[in-house]
């Protein structure tokens, strides 16, 4: 299995964070901040994930399989680093299980090895690009976020570098209902994640970029 177990906080509407084997310093803070204050109204349900590989739809359904077992039917998700690949493939699989989904330095592409940048130059420049995509090692996100409706909030931290930064501003762009921002410390995660939380699952919203507000 790739869930290894869970620990729960407090009590509420289930908060699932997929937690993988590496964090940075200040995803680990935010973290840790959630974890030891709870979030009002809500149960943290902490997953932790082994190395998936890249294999993040078989990991999505192991989470699929390891929440039914313990009875969480529906719920915010909250994926961190590589892990968050696969809280996007859960959403993708089963919308109607994901209330919100949370995404802090989520890359939305494989790694660039020379085959993905070879792969990435098809896509741009010839019509044969797509097909190769099906043989990729990696998730690639990227042609399916348009299709995930529920409210999306995407974050940025200190640990994430340009690349990762330039892929989360694709992710807030291309989601049809997100929020975008950078977050150097947990006073701010903590503030912008209790009011997101309050954001109705199921009512449209308008995409909002707080890095640009706060410029």
């Amino acid at each position: 299995m790739i869930v290894q177990g869970h620990k729960e906080y407090g009590a509420g509407q289930p908060l699932v964070v997929l937690q993988g084997e590496a964090l940075g310093t200040v995803s680990r803070s935010l973290l840790g901040e959630i974890t030891t204050s709870g979030v009002l109204g809500h149960k943290i349900v902490v997953l932790n994930i082994a190395d998936f590989g890249s294999d993040s739809d078989k990991a999505a359904v192991d989470v699929l399989s390891y929440l039914d077992g313990i009875g969480i039917r529906a719920a915010t998700i909250l994926g961190i680093g590589e892990v968050g690949t696969v809280a996007i493939a859960f959403t993708l699989a089963v919308k109607k299980r994901v209330r919100r989904l949370i995404l802090v330095d989520t890359p939305v592409r494989p790694k660039s090895t020379w085959r993905e940048n070879l792969i990435r130059w098809c896509e741009d420049k010839l019509p044969l690009g797509l097909p190769f995509r099906k043989d990729s090692d990696g998730f690639d996100a990227r042609s399916y976020l348009q299709r995930i409706r529920c409210p999306t909030l995407v974050v940025t931290t200190p640990d994430a570098g340009q690349d990762l930064q330039a892929q989360a501003e694709h992710e807030s762009r291309a989601l049809a209902t997100a929020w975008f921002d950078f977050v150097a410390n947990t006073d701010r995660f903590k503030a912008l994640l209790t009011d997101f939380l309050e954001v109705p699952a199921k009512r449209p919203q308008k995409n909002r970029d707080f890095t640009k507000a706060s410029a």
